[in-house]
């Protein structure tokens, strides 16, 4: 069996998040961090509010530093027909991990998450357009924007594109 010491040697399934500030309002969690065990926050509520979901990991170098970061999306389900992606890009310090960035989306065809992934260096991230909206389940577009690392945070690189969702079948 291989041992990783980098981005790949930590438990995401168990691990304590902190709590995006800007949403933590809008999603109804006063708590400073969000403590996932098994991969799951369970429901705060019985309609089943405030369950959060671990989706996904990629594993891909969005620091130009030669190492892999993590990216983490997870939802946060409202308990009705809501649901917001939540996504933290991770790296490693001095051998621990450390939160670079996160962001949270809006509800899935009102600028929720299309795609977040790692390109050539860059975090690129997709949101699908809230203007091209067709009813609460999808957009016909979507929002790319791409981000460099530039040392300390990520900054925006050139303009948004608004493209057409590939996914989205009339």
């Amino acid at each position: 069996m291989r041992s990783h010491t980098g981005i790949r040697s930590v438990d995401f399934c168990e691990l304590s998040y902190p709590s995006i500030g800007s949403a933590r309002k809008n999603l109804g969690r006063p708590d400073s961090v969000v403590s996932l065990k098994d991969g799951v926050r369970q429901p705060e509520g019985e309609d089943g509010s405030g369950l959060i979901t671990l989706e996904e990991i990629q594993y891909t170098d969005v620091t130009h530093d030669g190492r892999e970061d993590a990216l983490v999306t997870m939802v946060w389900h409202s308990g009705g027909t809501m649901q917001k992606s939540l996504v933290y890009v991770w790296s490693m310090k001095n051998s621990k991990p450390m939160v670079l960035w996160d962001f949270a989306s809006g509800d899935r065809g009102f600028g929720g998450l299309h795609r977040v992934y790692g390109k050539d260096g860059d975090l690129i991230l997709e949101v699908n357009d809230p203007d091209a909206s067709v009813g609460n389940c999808c957009s016909r577009r979507f929002i790319r924007k791409r981000f460099r690392w530039d040392g300390s945070r990520f900054v925006q690189q050139g303009k948004r594109q608004v493209l057409p969702n590939p996914d989205y079948k009339e």
